[in-house]
């Protein structure tokens, strides 16, 4: 007899449900959607700081082209 059967039985004898446990996902959901959003924000908002910073160094140095 294997321990699973062993507690199938316990239980059984016991009148009590053999429900188990819950999937790891609804006990401890992941935060992994929310950290990909949040470095794609980042990316995103480095990439227009860096774009406003070279039309900015661009208009600095070498003026507005006129």
């Amino acid at each position: 007899m294997t321990l699973d059967e062993a507690i199938a039985r316990a239980l059984a004898a016991a009148g009590l449900p053999e429900t188990g446990l819950p999937p790891r996902s609804l006990l401890h959901p992941s935060q992994y959607g929310r950290l990909i959003r949040w470095f794609y924000r980042l990316l995103v908002a480095l990439f227009a700081a860096l774009v406003a910073g070279l039309i900015w160094w661009g208009y600095r140095n070498f003026g507005t082209g006129g």
